[in-house]
């Protein structure tokens, strides 16, 4: 085995768990998306449209414990009223649905460029929108919870 052979193969290694991981954020981030086309909103709460249509049991363990909603509550809601083109709900569940909905997306494009080694420059562009977005996410999911608390 030549000396320089041992590197390559372990730069190939790291290469391959880069997109490895990279692939499993996409399929997360897919599944999180096509199930809110799967599930229904009703009376407020997710459901999950079989026979009589079956609840999808309270996860918030910020709710569970003090009785509040948390930054982020409603964003399950948001997300199945965005992928049934319901903005104005999406928009009342969460402020910030819109837009982690959109990072989602724009995250699934830029692992999948990556992974593909599609150009460098639209990379950078898509990056810097990724960026922005989750300044915004943030701000929109501190606004909201301000907001929640302020109506109390």
């Amino acid at each position: 085995m030549r000396p320089g052979s041992f590197i390559t193969m372990e730069a190939n290694y790291k290469i391959f768990n880069k997109n490895k991981n990279d692939l499993y954020f996409i399929l997360i981030l897919l599944f999180i998306i096509v199930s809110s086309f799967f599930l229904q909103v009703k009376n407020d709460s997710g459901y999950i449209p079989l026979g009589r249509g079956i609840q999808i049991p309270e996860t918030c363990f910020f709710k569970l414990v003090t009785g509040y909603n948390c930054p982020s509550c409603g964003l399950t809601r948001s997300f199945i009223s965005i992928s049934h083109l319901d903005f104005v709900n999406a928009f009342r569940y969460n402020a910030a649905g819109l837009l982690a909905y959109l990072l989602c997306v724009l995250q699934i494009i830029l692992r999948t460029m990556k992974m593909f080694s599609i150009s460098i420059p639209k990379q950078r562009a898509l990056r810097l929108a990724i960026k922005v977005n989750i300044a915004l996410v943030v701000v929109m999911i501190l606004v909201n919870w301000c907001l929640y608390f302020s109506n109390l």
